[in-house]
Order: C-alpha cells, then structure tokens, then sequence
C-alpha cells in the first residue's frame, strides 16, 4: 500500500464511509444525477412525433450516430439505413428524447441512440445469421441426396 501524499487523504477503503459518500453523491441529488436506466422502460409508442427532429441538436446526433454506424457496420449497414432507423428511434421516443436534452444534453443522446440502434441492429442481424437461404438449402439438399 502507498502512503498518502501530504495533505491528502486516502479514505475509509472499501465499504467504508468514503465509498457510502461517493455511491450516494453519484445517486441522485445533483443537478447532474440523470441516469440512463431512466429512460429504458419500455413504453408502448402511440405515435411517432416526427417533430424532434426539428431540433438541431437531435438532427446532429443522428446523423453522427448513422456515420458511425455505417463505419462500423459497413458490410451489413449502409449510412442511409442506419439514418432512417436513428430517425425512427428518436420519434417513437420523441419525450425520451427530449427530457435527455434538456437534462443533460447532446452526448447523452449521442450514447442512448448509438445504444438503441445497436440493440436494434444485432437483433436484426443475428435473426439474419439464422436464417437459411433458398439456395443454400437447396445446395445442401442436392448434397445430400434427397
């Protein structure tokens, strides 16, 4: 263990009354205590508010989220794919999006879309990966003699 440097303090240790202090000051109270746990109830959509959009905040972050995507995901993902879905996401949780705004701003948003449209996307892609084409199938079938 090292020593502490003079004049500061090293704390309680783990589970001790620093640590309780630190897990409280970063559980609410703060200006700042949004949490993204907050926004992932799932909630029927009643219709899309395809007015968010209208914000140039919201426009930016999708179109960042829709690039990275179409970085990352290139082969399967094509930029104008990945936009139409940022632009669904945020209308079918325009309120969602709106309270992350005014709460915390562009970067959290940037955060909970990328991770919305991933979910979004692997889900898509793994139900892909499963599926058995026409003519695979038939290949096999041809293989196998049936």
């Amino acid at each position: 263990m090292v020593a502490a440097r003079e004049g500061h303090d090293r704390g309680a240790g783990p589970g001790g009354r620093r640590d309780e202090e630190r897990r409280s000051a970063g559980e609410g109270g703060g200006p700042m205590s949004l949490r993204l746990a907050d926004f992932d109830a799932s909630e029927a959509v009643a219709a899309a508010d395809w007015s968010v959009l209208a914000e140039p905040q919201v426009e930016s972050v999708v179109q960042a989220v829709a690039r990275a995507f179409a970085r990352d995901y290139g082969l399967t993902l094509e930029y104008e794919d990945a936009y139409q879905e940022a632009v669904i996401t945020v209308a079918e949780r325009a309120a969602y999006v709106r309270q992350i705004l005014a709460d915390a701003g562009a970067g959290l948003l940037h955060r909970w879309l990328s991770q919305r449209l991933r979910d979004r996307w692997l889900t898509e892609a793994k139900h892909r990966t499963a599926h058995v084409s026409y003519e695979a199938a038939r290949h096999k079938a041809e293989r196998s003699g049936l």
